[in-house]
C-alpha cells in the first residue's frame, strides 16, 4: 500500500513539474491575430468559456476588469523582484479599435454643429459595439479596422484614398512606363481629390455622410475579421515578491 502511494506521489509530483514553465494549449479554433502581433489569438468564444478551459489546467487566475490572468512560469529578476509569464485571455472593452477613432470625429462635427446630437446617439446605438471587438489582420499585414480607417482618414487629408507612399510609387511606374495619359489622368485625380478634401474641411457638414460609410465599412470587415475574446499566450509581467521592501 505504501509503495502505490509512494508511486502516485512521484506520478503526480513529476506532472507538475513538467507542466509549470510549459506553454499550454491553445483554445480550440481560436485564430493568430497577426498585424506583427506574435502569439496572440483571437475567439468568437465568450471570455467565460475560455476562462474555464485554462482554469482546468492552469488554476485559479488573477481576475481583473474584462480579463483573467493564468500565470503558468516565473523566474526571479533580482532580490525582491520576479518575472512571471502566463496566459492573458479578455474580453474588448467599449473602447477598442479604429470605430472609436471615427466616433471621435462624429462628436467633433456635433460640437461644430454639423451633426445632430439625436443622430449621433442613433449611430452610437448603429454601431457602438464595433468598439467593443478585436480586429484581425486581413490579410495585408494590418489590423482590418485599421485599414479601413486609414482609406477614410486619408480621403479627408487629401481627397484621395491612396496614402502618399502609394501616390508616388503610381506615379514612378507610370513614369518608368512612358505613360504621359496615365500621368494626366492621375494629376487630374489628384487635383479633385484635393478640391474634396480642401471642400470637407471648410465645410464640416460635408464629413458626416463620409464617416458614417467608414462606420458601414468597419461593420462589414467585422463580419469576417472580429472577434470578442483575445488570449495573449505569453504576457509577461514583473511584480514585487510579498513582502519585500526593497
Amino acid at each position: 500500500m505504501k509503495r502505490c502511494v509512494g508511486i502516485a506521489i512521484v506520478i503526480t509530483v513529476f506532472f507538475v513539474v513538467h507542466a509549470w514553465g510549459q506553454s499550454p494549449a491553445l483554445f480550440p479554433g481560436s485564430i493568430p491575430a497577426g498585424a506583427g502581433a506574435k502569439e496572440v489569438y483571437l475567439t468568437r468564444a465568450s471570455l467565460d468559456e475560455v476562462v474555464a478551459f485554462y482554469r482546468r489546467s492552469l488554476g485559479e487566475p488573477e481576475i481583473a476588469d474584462n480579463s483573467a490572468y493564468f500565470e503558468y512560469d516565473r523566474r526571479q529578476v533580482r532580490q525582491g523582484v520576479v518575472e512571471t509569464t502566463g496566459v492573458l485571455v479578455s474580453r474588448a472593452g467599449s473602447n477598442e479599435g479604429s470605430a472609436r477613432e471615427v466616433f471621435a470625429r462624429l462628436r467633433s462635427l456635433v460640437q461644430h454643429g454639423a451633426l445632430d446630437n439625436t443622430r449621433y446617439e442613433s449611430l452610437v446605438g448603429e454601431f457602438g459595439d464595433l468598439q467593443a471587438m478585436y480586429f484581425r489582420d486581413d490579410g495585408s499585414g494590418r489590423r482590418a479596422d485599421t485599414v479601413v480607417w486609414d482609406k477614410y482618414n486619408q480621403i479627408v487629408q487629401t481627397g484621395s484614398p491612396m496614402s502618399q507612399r502609394e501616390m508616388e510609387e503610381q506615379m514612378m511606374e507610370l513614369v518608368a512606363a512612358g505613360d504621359h495619359d496615365g500621368l494626366l489622368a492621375l494629376s487630374e485625380e489628384l487635383q479633385r481629390g484635393a478640391e474634396l478634401a480642401m471642400r470637407m474641411r471648410r465645410q464640416p457638414a460635408l464629413q458626416v455622410d463620409h464617416w458614417i460609410e467608414c462606420l458601414r465599412e468597419i461593420r462589414r470587415a467585422a463580419e469576417r475579421n472580429a472577434y470578442p475574446v483575445r488570449i495573449e499566450m505569453r504576457d509577461v509581467r514583473t511584480v514585487m515578491e510579498s513582502g519585500f521592501k526593497g
